[in-house]
């Protein structure tokens, strides 16, 4: 490999990991501060210690999310741009909790919290899912289409632009 080519692709995965936890991030923070400040009681102050945590979590986790939901949604789910709009709703709300769903439970394990309180959590996160999950995962696919990089889930809208753009 030349110097030009892994330049590169060192640029290229830099991009990546730049749109995906940019998006993360955003998207995370926007949405999860007032669910948070609505349902732990907290004041600003807990809260926006608690996001900027998440925040510092997620510059190392986010990256790596973008690439499972590529994986999830093109090889579990076989998404493509034929796709209906349930199925891609499912497989962006299924692979959140799943991805998610399991740091959350082994940062939980790790300090100590107990099955009952982890299930508990667990179980609203569920139920915030099915609200973020798949809004999240569009999100991430705008952010993609707007850097130049290809989106996991190809929109019908996508598809076509591309086709009048040949």
């Amino acid at each position: 490999m030349t110097n030009t080519n892994l330049k590169n692709k060192i640029l290229n995965q830099g991009k990546r990991y730049l749109v995906d936890t940019g998006s993360s991030l955003i998207y995370s923070n926007l949405v999860f501060t007032p669910i948070e400040m609505l349902t732990t009681g907290g004041n600003i102050e807990q809260v926006t210690e608690t996001r900027l945590k998440m925040s510092v979590l997620g510059l190392v986790i986010s990256r790596p999310y973008g690439l499972f939901r590529n994986y999830w949604s093109k090889k579990v789910w076989s998404i493509n741009e034929k796709t209906s709009n349930l199925k891609r709703y499912v497989a962006d709300i299924t692979g959140n909790l799943l991805y998610y769903g399991g740091i959350y439970t082994g940062i939980s394990l790790s300090s100590g919290r107990d099955l009952d309180e982890i299930g508990m959590a667990l179980g609203f996160a569920s139920l915030t899912t099915m609200f973020t999950g798949r809004p999240y995962g569009m999100f991430m696919d705008y952010c993609r289409k707007k850097a130049g990089i290809e989106p996991a889930m190809k929109s019908k809208n996508v598809v076509l632009e591309e086709k009048l753009n040949d």
